[in-house]
């Protein structure tokens, strides 16, 4: 054996052992390097500060590295890999959005919506209790998940499966902002059901491309996503939704934050339905929900399978509500496009419209102090509460309300209009903005009411109800095929009512007002000043009956639809409706685009069509998203 030694210059000799060994011990340390440079919970950078990216193996830590990550970072989770937890999502400093994302991410293509088949190419986050599986913490911010699978342990209950901002904050600038989920897939456990897959109180945030399914209920309202307490805005693009109760509803629930009005929803590219096994078993209410929203644009999409159960069986519900676990009188349904949609196989109806909240003798109105009541004068006691009113706005005394026409002292007023009798005493009082609790601004056009009448097949089911003071409801151009009524008047008047360039069937009883019959009657009590011109209502005898400049074809044959047995409903250049609107276009819907919308929706894509690309973008750009992202 070698021994080390010592010459004369003092420089150290290593023996063979010597030379082995530290050989020995270089290559471990490279081993080593190569181990941690591939390690999944390694995270690689480029330089310091520089996006990293951390991979999280089967059974790692993701709350680690959600904690860990900084703005611009990926976390790379494995395909069909299990990740249990309640996890948060924390505020970060800095710009830079942070990606949570499938490894296998390759076998999910952009723009073309995720379905059960595809789960195995994704991670899945579980939560293992009732408590969500993802929440924000206060103002956390640009995190965008890709990839993922959401869902619950077999036999939990779920009430928020994702929770985005708070519900319950009376803080508009703590809510989280800037979030996107892109083909993930989110679902409630099929047997027990769930109520709510994602509690959408967050701003600027983006669904698209993904499938939930199983947030059903026998006792409660079940939704895919519905928000109350969020600012918006919210694109919800080309997902499948399936709930029992309704697919997606805003409002319904009384804000934190005062004066909270969800707006600036884009609804486009949706396949809204239900297996048609959930009838009986699952308490159903309607498809698509407004109780308090403004400037919503509803498009291109699908619409099918509503039935019956919990309420009367329309699909599409506008009808603002003001009174709903807690009080909040200045909610709107407001500025709301609904079009090129397919709305079918629905039992009760195609859309209702409410003007006023119906249900308020149940709330308790938020007092501010008490007044007394003389016909249109009323006097505070004891308070100041005229400091912060103005002619013009609104005063609710025991829920009746009244607008104000003067502003008499500190302590008296004058209403435009007297009070009831029975509100002639101490009474509680609060103030409403002008238009609050009313449905207004309404556009329904170029849409198809495809099969709007029971699953028997029955002579029921109505087109559109309209009630209560509604006021400026525009529906033009759609195709209609419903078992029953065109339109169903009640309640108070709805102002600026406008049903031109439509086509459907006339059945029995076509437009009819409650205690007033069908016709002109109906319409000259319920649409005062209303424009109801160049519709095509087909069925005998029924012309004298409406306002001239309608038509009134016997049998839908003579209204000159393509192939109406095989639901191809575009009309043929020998139709007398044929560029007969007030507009020069054909009457009845643009079938042409919808077909290219049934297309797409279905099978999953975005849309094809040029024109419909175009909104998508804009769509993407209001929530400042990249559409390729």
């Amino acid at each position: 054996m070698n021994s080390v030694s010592a010459g004369n210059d003092g420089r150290r000799r290593f023996g063979a052992a010597q030379w082995i060994l530290l050989s020995l011990t270089a290559l471990g340390l490279l081993a080593a390097l190569a181990w941690i440079l591939t390690s999944p919970n390694h995270i690689r950078a480029q330089s310091s500060g520089d996006p990293a990216t951390r991979h999280v193996p089967r059974g790692g830590n993701l709350q680690q590295a959600l904690d860990a990550a900084n703005p611009g970072d990926t976390i790379l989770l494995e395909a069909g890999a299990t990740y249990t937890g309640n996890f948060v999502l924390r505020a970060k400093k800095g710009d830079g959005t942070i990606t949570i994302s499938s490894r296998a991410l390759d076998a999910l293509p952009e723009g073309v919506r995720v379905g059960t088949a595809e789960s195995k190419f994704m991670p899945k986050l579980v939560t293992p209790n009732g408590e969500p599986v993802l929440r924000t913490e206060d103002r956390a911010h640009d995190y965008r998940f890709v990839g993922i699978e959401f869902t619950v342990a077999a036999g939990v209950y779920i009430y928020d499966l994702i929770s985005l901002g708070s519900g319950t904050t009376k803080d508009l600038d703590s809510l989280a902002y800037n979030l996107d989920f892109d083909r993930v897939f989110v679902h409630g456990d099929p047997n027990r059901g769930g109520k709510r897959g994602i509690a959408l109180n967050s701003r600027s945030t983006v669904i698209r491309n993904s499938y939930f399914t199983d947030f059903a209920s026998d006792f409660q309202d079940a939704q895919d996503i519905a928000g109350w307490n969020g600012p918006g805005p919210y694109v919800i693009l080309n997902n499948r939704l399936e709930a029992s109760g309704m697919s997606v509803m805003f409002g319904g629930a009384a804000p934190a934050i005062e004066y909270m009005v969800p707006a600036g929803i884009v609804f486009y590219n949706n396949y809204v339905t239900r297996p048609m096994g959930w009838h009986g078993k699952w308490r159903v209410k309607n498809l698509f929900e407004l109780k308090s929203a403004r400037n919503v644009d509803v498009q291109y999409n699908v619409f099918e399978n509503n039935w019956i159960g919990g309420q009367s069986g329309f699909a599409i519900l506008f009808t603002v509500r003001t009174c709903e676990a807690g009080d909040y009188p200045w909610a709107v349904v407001q500025d709301v496009t609904f079009s090129h949609n397919i709305v079918r196989k629905s039992e009760g109806g195609g859309m209702n419209i409410m003007g006023r909240d119906d249900i308020r003798s149940g709330c308790q109105t938020p007092a501010t102090g008490k007044v007394t009541t003389s016909g249109a004068q009323v006097k505070g006691q004891d308070t100041r509460f005229t400091a912060e009113l103005k002619p013009g706005y609104h005063l609710v005394v025991n829920n009746v309300s009244r607008a104000i026409k003067q502003i008499a002292g500190d302590q008296a007023l004058v209403l435009g209009s007297t009070l009831p009798d029975d509100t002639r005493t101490p009474a509680n009082f609060a103030y409403i903005v002008p238009e609050a609790g009313q449905t207004s601004n309404i556009t329904v056009s170029d849409n198809l009411f495809d099969a709007i009448r029971p699953l028997d097949g029955s002579a029921n089911g109505t087109f559109v109800m309209i009630s209560s003071g509604a006021r400026n409801i525009r529906i033009e151009h759609n195709t209609v095929f419903q078992g029953q009524h065109i339109l169903v008047a009640t309640g108070a008047p709805s102002q600026g009512v406008v049903y031109r360039n439509n086509i459907s069937p006339h059945n029995t009883y076509g437009i009819f007002g409650d205690s007033k019959g069908s016709g002109v009657l109906a319409i000259d009590t319920y649409f005062p000043g209303s424009t109801i011109t160049r519709n095509v209502m087909y069925g005998q005898g029924i012309e004298p009956f409406y306002p001239r400049g309608n038509f009134f074809p016997a049998k839908i044959e003579a209204v000159g639809f393509t192939d109406p047995a095989n639901k191809k409903y575009a009309l043929t250049n020998k139709s007398k409706f044929k560029a007969a609107g007030t507009d020069g276009r054909d009457l009845g819907a643009d079938m042409g685009l919808l077909e290219l919308v049934e297309a797409d929706v279905v099978s999953g894509r975005l849309p094809q069509a040029s024109a419909l690309q175009s909104a998508v973008k804009r769509a993407l750009q209001a929530v400042k998203l990249n559409p390729k992202t």
